[in-house]
């Protein structure tokens, strides 16, 4: 049993190393918290509706839902996919996440967004999907899209992999931009939500990257495991730092 155990572990981390391991449970628990937390504060706020003319004039497609469900599998994939592209690439994509929740949660108490929801009167599978999303995902904290947030991550740190393929990369933006559309379709955000996603995480990035943030994950990490300390270049190039 135990070195059965033991093979399922070092499978489990060719598919997830280690060292991505505390950061992802730390940035799973910040969007929760970002997302979810700031409910508490804002539920007697004046909510804004940022909804523009072109936005009612998109239909809804309840059809859409698989999409919009399916993204977690996207994330799933992409953030595995991510990690296995070498540490200092997978803190940095991880980092610039975080920082892109901690804007999200600024904004969503600084601008509490709502929305009206179509009546959703369809008896197929579909309709009934999107009517159970309707009454266990309130409708707040519309700006920014977390959901087109995540999936544009996936697309990002997907394209920064070294040795990443055309097809790989293309697949992932398709992917990205059917959950865009999922938004829009099922009317779970409007048109800025979707950019505001897409801007928040660029700007995650860019700060994570001037202020070399990933170095705290890396600290943290090293922290639960002391010893030695391996650190990895830009290009991927490892070596020993006591």
């Amino acid at each position: 049993m135990k070195a059965i155990m033991k093979a399922m572990m070092k499978r489990f981390e060719q598919i997830l190393p280690k060292y991505a391991w505390l950061p992802l449970l730390l940035a799973f628990a910040l969007n929760n918290f970002a997302y979810f937390a700031t409910r508490i504060v804002t539920t007697s706020m004046k909510h804004y509706r940022l909804g523009t003319s072109l936005d009612a004039r998109i239909p809804v497609i309840p059809a859409f839902i698989v999409i919009y469900w399916g993204a977690y599998l996207l994330w799933v994939a992409g953030y595995c996919t991510i990690a296995r592209s070498g540490k200092r690439a997978c803190l940095e994509l991880v980092a610039a996440d975080m920082i892109a929740k901690l804007i999200c949660m600024l904004i969503f108490l600084i601008l509490p967004t709502t929305a009206t929801r179509p009546a959703v009167a369809g008896s197929d599978v579909f309709s009934r999907a999107l009517q159970v999303l309707y009454i266990i995902d309130p409708a707040d904290n519309y700006f920014p899209s977390i959901h087109c947030l995540e999936s544009w991550a996936c697309f990002r740190g997907v394209c920064r992999k070294q040795g990443a393929r055309p097809i790989t990369r293309g697949i992932y933006l398709v992917a990205a931009v059917l959950v865009f559309l999922s938004t829009l379709f099922l009317r779970q955000h409007m048109i800025l939500d979707v950019i505001g996603g897409v801007l928040v995480f660029e700007m995650g990035m860019l700060i994570g990257r001037l202020s070399g943030a990933w170095r705290l994950l890396d600290l943290m990490n090293h922290g639960f495991r002391p010893g030695k300390r391996r650190v990895e270049g830009p290009r991927g190039v490892t070596g020993e730092d006591v």
